[in-house]
């Protein structure tokens, strides 16, 4: 989060307050639908029973707001991404304390936007929550720049009371109760897309970073690499997501319904007394406002009971940025991974909530322009490095997209167990 920039409020989506902000708010605030006022609510308290300052808040009260738009007083009803960045960016500048904030419902109840990598494509859009965390939005015509979050935010795309209600159970269930069989909580599952031949450089770098993460890891925790082909590996994760994991993480390619190689789609889901966070460092599989209207393996993994939380992307990601950002994701949850990235050997980053990780893992990126970056590879062909000027627009405007895909699907104070 970005410390230095508490008073910076963009004046981007209007100057006119027309109802103020208290001075002093909570650390975690859930925006919820109406529709899901009784699951938000009672993830507030229980929130608050555990010592962080939560407070559950209607978007109906925030569309109550009058605002300046095209020239005329309006109401903010049926504008939602700008009542929210408009009522969030104020409670930057007049309430420092607030750390989390999580969107309660899906894309049809709490909007989301719509970003383009390519104005020149007109499929290249994707689902954005990240500029509800930042204090001003980016600027289309600079793509080499990088705004950085004021909090972490996360979303529960959910759309009944009655998804809503079991997803809070299982979330209260994951901090309150430990895994009974001491052996799961150092259980990790870690699927990897294998290299197609020795000419595939990108599955190389894959298999060195999942490499480092296992060689860092063990023997602290029990790790399950799984990087073949076949049936056997689908078996294998589903085994794992239904006995429940500490923590299953995939890295390789993605789409709307799951995990392409190894792979694992919405229908091998099943359901755990125990469930596991998830890593999904891919393309695609956090999709929460698909066009079809049916759901994206991130939100069947929440609903299904396998996920009690999880980190995926809503577009199409960097290949090789991907395979920094899930050793960035592993030192975040862990520490020690990467001991360079502070400059002193053996530091650890360990964060305590999957939001805090998440913040961490993309900050880690600009880092990684470095040509001593610890990890896999150089981020991109020597060519491309030789011209500074192309280097950075090109890098950076990546970096910045994964900043924009990438989201907490879930709770962003959930407490890892680690």
């Amino acid at each position: 989060m970005n410390p230095n920039s508490r008073n910076a409020v963009s004046n981007e989506t209007g100057d006119q307050i027309r109802s103020p902000v208290p001075p002093f708010g909570p650390e975690f605030l859930i925006i919820y639908h109406d529709l899901l006022g009784a699951p938000a609510k009672d993830l507030a308290t229980w929130k608050n029973a555990r010592g962080l300052d939560a407070k559950a808040i209607a978007i109906s009260e925030i569309l109550k707001e009058l605002i300046e738009l095209d020239g005329k007083t309006v109401r903010c009803a049926e504008k939602n991404v700008l009542a929210i960045k408009r009522y969030l960016r104020r409670r930057m500048a007049s309430a420092p304390g607030l750390q989390y904030v999580l969107l309660f419902g899906d894309s049809n109840l709490i909007e989301t936007e719509t970003l383009y990598g390519d104005p020149n494509e007109a499929n290249s859009g994707y689902a954005s929550d990240y500029y509800f965390s930042t204090a001003a939005d980016h600027d289309t015509a600079t793509a080499n720049t990088i705004l950085y979050p004021e909090f972490a935010i996360g979303r529960l795309p959910l759309s009944s009371v009655e998804e809503a209600l079991e997803v809070v159970d299982r979330i209260i269930n994951y901090e309150k109760e430990a895994h009974p069989e001491p052996l799961h909580h150092k259980r990790i599952t870690l699927a990897i897309e294998p290299p197609i031949d020795g000419t595939d450089r990108e599955g190389h770098r894959r298999t060195r970073a999942a490499g480092a993460i296992c060689d860092c890891l063990h023997p602290a925790y029990n790790i399950e690499l799984i990087d073949y082909r076949s049936a056997a590996a689908t078996d294998e994760i589903a085994r794992a997501a239904e006995e429940g994991r500490l923590l299953i993480a995939h890295r390789g390619h993605g789409c709307e319904g799951g995990w392409l190689i190894p792979e694992f789609r919405i229908a091998n889901l099943k359901r755990s007394k125990f469930p596991s966070v998830f890593y999904c460092v891919d393309c695609l599989s956090g999709m929460f406002n698909r066009p079809s209207g049916r759901d994206s393996y991130a939100e069947a993994s929440l609903k299904n009971g396998a996920a009690v939380s999880m980190i995926a992307a809503t577009g199409i990601t960097n290949e090789v940025l991907n395979n920094y950002f899930i050793q960035a994701l592993f030192d975040g949850t862990f520490g020690g991974i990467l001991p360079a990235w502070s400059g002193v050997p053996g530091a650890h980053h360990k964060k305590t909530r999957l939001g805090d990780v998440l913040v961490y893992a993309k900050a880690y990126l600009p880092f990684v322009l470095g040509t001593t970056a610890p990890g896999p590879g150089r981020l991109t062909d020597e060519a491309t490095l030789n011209d500074p000027a192309v280097r950075n627009q090109l890098v950076l405007g990546e970096i910045r997209k994964m900043f924009e895909m990438y989201h907490v699907l879930g709770d962003p104070t959930l407490v890892l167990r680690t």
